[in-house]
């Protein structure tokens, strides 16, 4: 073991211009594809979320109890949420994928509940609503995209559960009261410390990955001399 320790020991040191070479080009490769190719920006601040207070306008539906709908059941109904998705993904291309980078990986299934997740239903008195969108900080991806197009994606929604409404009962429509959205602020990063970051990772990836090269040799020909 002893002699194997200083053959690798040889080996590194014999070759350590080359192992630093080897680190500096991929430290410098790193530092270059961040410096040209990466935004340097943070969501900070919050989640993003739009909420929306709704009314169904019916006051047949509402004078008789025993014959109101469950709006809160229906929006959340795998027909309503099917007829979602093909609204905004086929009559309005909508990137789903802007909200879920995994979203066209995911089931039928998968796809409604994971909606269900993200627009919760709060019923008020007398057939009033509150819509809440959320996305955690976390699952914020494109800020932009949100902040561009997450009134269509709330707008969407109302205008689908009006058309299931519509097939269940016709008569009750579900209208808007108010909407209000709160998106996370971008603040610039300090580019020279994520810069000098990547180039420390490249430096070390590149003297691990040039020792490898090296000491593999120099062992199979220590392994062959015995």
């Amino acid at each position: 073991m002893d002699e194997r320790f200083v053959v690798i020991k040889n080996a590194i040191l014999k070759k350590l211009g080359v192992i630093i070479l080897c680190g500096l080009v991929c430290a410098g490769l790193l530092v270059l594809e961040k410096a040209f190719f990466t935004k340097f920006v943070i969501q900070a601040g919050g989640p993003v979320t739009g909420e929306y207070i709704v009314s169904v306008v019916n006051p047949k539906d509402r004078s008789n109890p025993k014959k109101q709908l469950n709006y809160p059941a229906v929006m959340h109904s795998d027909a309503n949420l099917a007829g979602f998705i093909t609204l905004l993904d086929k009559e309005r291309h909508f990137e789903f994928v802007k909200l879920n980078p995994n979203w066209n990986r995911l089931t039928d299934v998968q796809q409604r509940q994971w909606l269900r997740q993200h627009v919760r239903i709060q019923n008020y008195q007398r057939n009033n609503f509150r819509i809440l969108y959320n996305l955690r900080q976390a699952e914020v991806y494109d800020l932009a995209f949100l902040e561009k197009n997450s009134r269509l994606f709330m707008d969407s929604f109302i205008q689908q559960t009006n058309r299931t409404v519509k097939k269940i009962k016709p008569g009750p429509v579900v209208k808007v009261v108010s909407r209000n959205f709160s998106y996370p602020k971008e603040l610039p990063l300090d580019r020279n410390d994520i810069l000098i970051k990547y180039g420390i990772i490249g430096f070390v990836f590149g003297m691990l990955l040039a020792i490898l090269v090296v000491i593999v040799p120099a062992i199979r020909g220590f392994a062959y001399v015995l």
